[in-house]
């Protein structure tokens, strides 16, 4: 077995305190690049948690990663490794200066002169944005190059092509392609730095590092350290329900009837750098609901609508409900709380508080909710068998019992009044009218006529009876006596004709 002390590299004292100044600004720099993996890209990776691992073939899996290169193998030797260095050639070794911790190697001892390097999802599925890594071109003697070619695949490397940079010169810093390179080692046999990708490495799953000739002249003895990767797409929001402009969703309920018909709901996708082709998906309580395949005109708007069918909607229990958004496999969006209420009022009753309207309260009738919902509105109408402009109002219930007060129905005609009032709820559910009757007089009776006894000469005894008719029902009362009204003979004289009958009715009779 191969002891890795055995040809442990020692430095001078200088050159160690060199080695140690460098050790810290990488260790500073790689501390600064440690965010958060998402769970549709690998995890970030700087191979500190890994034990010396070696693979004497031209791939290594490292947690969610498949590390490939190429050139001869050996069954006997280790050439994709995870170190703290590596052999130089048989009998003698190398440190990978300048680097912290562990690193991964594309050919452990030297000697199997490998062109490439290549790097990506276990499973290509698992897109990512390619960040940063730092990369160590070392063992730079006759045949080995610092200059490369990087190239980023979606679908593996015989894939599509998604982006690219050429001459790559790890001994200057600089800006190649969409690459910025920031050289760090320097020293005669090591070139490297650190690599941060522009925007346009994303939607990726494989890197390729080849030697800048393309040829296999050149080999490339390369390490690897503290790859960084982001989340391949990034979620569109719900556009708040407030401002949905397709309806539906803009007051935060979904009700009994708008359940029953397919709703679309709105995405911003203008921050999430989606393009054709991409699909957005729509999650109620994290199970899906919709989705939609974005096309050009959907790029071009900025948003996307979409539809969510009512045998989905009509499935939703009764209660809050969390909504997220997302693209591809992207996390979800923040979410937005929609409620579902699909039972309307029911049970309640209003009731006129007036015995009947007159004059003293046709200005200021009231009527009193029993059983209504609170939070619930209302929309009442008065209506009078005796005509008139009906009388409408509405408002919320805030308290129960609710009374609702000082209404004016001068306006309707005597007759019987009925109020119809119903009640809906917060979602839009409207329950059935709840109703009550109460009659309306105002006016004054009047006397429409008097029918009189025949002109002729009476004796004692006979009767003489007067009609008086009204111009409506009226009602004797009694309590204060016997009405009467006075009669003039033509004899002469005044007699009173008293009150007979006819109580209740137009027609009053009078007896003398």
């Amino acid at each position: 077995m191969y002891d890795n002390k055995k040809y442990k590299k020692f430095f001078k004292p200088l050159i160690v305190l060199f080695v140690l100044i460098f050790i810290g600004v990488i260790q500073l720099s790689q501390i600064a690049l440690i965010k958060k993996a998402y769970a549709n890209a690998p995890a970030d990776e700087n191979f500190e948690s890994r034990s010396y691992s070696a693979n004497t073939t031209n791939s290594l899996v490292v947690g969610t990663l498949t590390f490939t290169t190429d050139g001869a193998t050996n069954p006997s030797w280790d050439k994709l490794v995870i170190t703290n260095y590596f052999v130089a050639s048989e009998g003698s070794s190398q440190d990978v200066t300048y680097f912290t911790g562990n690193v991964i190697v594309n050919d452990y001892w030297g000697m199997f002169a490998p062109t490439m390097f290549q790097f990506g999802s276990t499973n290509q599925n698992n897109k990512f944005r390619m960040d940063s890594v730092y990369i160590l071109a070392t063992m730079l003697t006759s045949g080995r190059s610092s200059v490369i070619d990087i190239k980023g695949y979606s679908g593996g490397s015989g894939g599509t092509l998604k982006a690219s940079a050429t001459g790559l010169n790890l001994a200057a810093s600089g800006t190649y392609g969409t690459i910025t390179y920031s050289r760090t080692i320097n020293v005669s046999t090591e070139k490297g730095g650190l690599l941060t990708f522009g925007s346009d490495w994303t939607r990726i799953d494989t890197i390729v590092i080849n030697d800048y000739a393309g040829d296999g002249s050149h080999n490339l003895e390369l390490a690897l350290d503290s790859l960084n990767f982001s989340e391949q797409y990034t979620a569109p929001n719900i556009i708040a329900l407030a401002s949905q402009p397709v309806g539906a969703w803009n007051d935060g309920y979904l009700n009994a009837t708008e359940v029953g018909s397919d709703k679309a709901l709105r995405l911003d996708i203008s921050p999430s750098g989606a393009m054709s082709g991409d699909v957005v998906y729509v999650y109620s309580d994290d199970a899906q609901t919709g989705s939609k395949t974005l096309d050009a005109t959907d790029i071009s708007n900025g948003y996307a609508d979409v539809t969510i069918l009512s045998a989905t909607l009509s499935g939703l229990s009764s209660g809050s409900h969390s909504l997220t958004a997302k693209l591809n496999t992207s996390s979800p969006s923040s979410a937005v709380t929609v409620n579902v209420d699909k039972t309307a009022p029911s049970g309640y009753g209003a009731t006129i508080d007036q015995s009947a309207i007159n004059n003293s309260n046709k200005t200021a009738l009231s009527f009193t909710f029993s059983d209504a919902e609170t939070g619930a509105t209302y929309n009442y109408t008065i209506s009078s068998s005796g005509g008139g402009a009906n009388v409408t109002g509405s408002g919320s219930i805030s308290s129960t019992p609710e009374q609702v007060s000082g209404i004016d129905v001068s306006g309707l005609g005597d007759g019987t009044l009925t109020l119809s009032v119903t009640l809906t709820d917060p979602a839009g559910n409207a329950g059935s009218a709840a109703t009550s009757t109460k009659a309306k007089d105002v006016l004054t009776p009047s006397v429409t006529s008097v029918s009189v006894p025949a002109n002729s000469t009476y004796i004692l005894g006979q009767n003489l009876d007067f009609t008086v008719n009204f111009s409506e029902a009226v009602t004797v009362n009694t309590t204060g006596g016997t009405p009467y009204i006075p009669v003039t003979l033509d004899t002469g004289g005044t007699v009173n004709a008293s009150y007979v009958s006819g109580s209740g009715t137009t027609n009053l009779l009078f007896r003398y």
